[in-house]
């Protein structure tokens, strides 16, 4: 799991490129999960997946996201 809550403000590399950096590793079948509190870091990472072969689940409270991806075949 990958918690992105509370750096968006951080200096250096950006939460959504660490995100995007995680889910570059994953092999067929291996699943990440990712939790928010940006509602842009939802929709970047959630297009980029999907445009990139992953399934993705997003379950939403609030400002919160909580975001499921399993690399497909």
């Amino acid at each position: 799991m990958l918690d992105l809550r509370g750096r968006e403000e951080e200096c250096g590399a950006s939460p959504v490129r660490e995100a995007i950096e995680a889910l570059r590793v994953l092999e067929t079948g291996q699943r990440l999960e990712v939790l928010t509190n940006v509602r842009e870091h939802t929709f970047t990472l959630a297009q980029w997946a999907r445009r990139n072969g992953f399934a993705v689940e997003i379950e939403e409270h609030g400002r919160e996201a909580r975001l499921r991806f399993e690399k497909a075949e």
